[in-house]
């Protein structure tokens, strides 16, 4: 005796259709964090990073990145005579911890509002100032970064 003919085993098929409504539906949600995951959506794909700035400077900053991991960021000035001046504000203090500067700074110093780091840059024409930071933890961070007096203000989400 095959268990389709078994007496005993019950067929609820409108129980059977709607599990597998759920489980379909389930299979959806799982793809879309798994695409979510493999285009940076968590952190470290191609939309976890975001330019802005215009003709005379730019920033490409981590606008998605996990708590307690490194991420970069690159500031390029076109016209910078020799030298720059990058200031970050409190908030940017607050939630990030920079471990490394390429090049390394020439000087720093506080501000009313943050601290400032002058570079001195060898060579015409744009120049690009790499800095390596590590995020406190979870936060949406909101912060400024001013490069030769252009403000660029940045937000960005960091996730456990």
């Amino acid at each position: 005796m095959t268990p389709v003919d078994d007496p005993n085993i019950r067929e609820d098929r409108l129980f059977q259709q709607g599990f597998w409504r759920v489980q379909r539906g389930a299979w959806l949600v799982l793809t879309f964090f798994l695409v979510a995951a493999l285009v940076g959506l968590t952190g470290g794909g191609w939309l976890s990073q975001r330019i802005v700035g215009d003709q005379m400077f730019s920033i490409r900053y981590p606008v998605i990145l996990r708590g307690k991991s490194e991420a970069g960021f690159e500031v390029t000035v076109v016209e910078h005579a020799g030298r720059t001046l990058l200031h970050f504000d409190e908030a940017f203090r607050e939630n990030f911890a920079i471990t490394a500067m390429s090049p390394a700074p020439s000087s720093s110093f506080a501000t009313s509002w943050g601290v400032a780091y002058k570079f001195d840059l060898s060579g015409a024409g744009p120049a690009t100032v790499r800095i390596t930071v590590e995020a406190a933890g979870p936060a949406i961070a909101n912060y400024s970064i001013v490069a030769d007096g252009r403000m660029a203000l940045l937000s960005t989400m960091v996730l456990p």
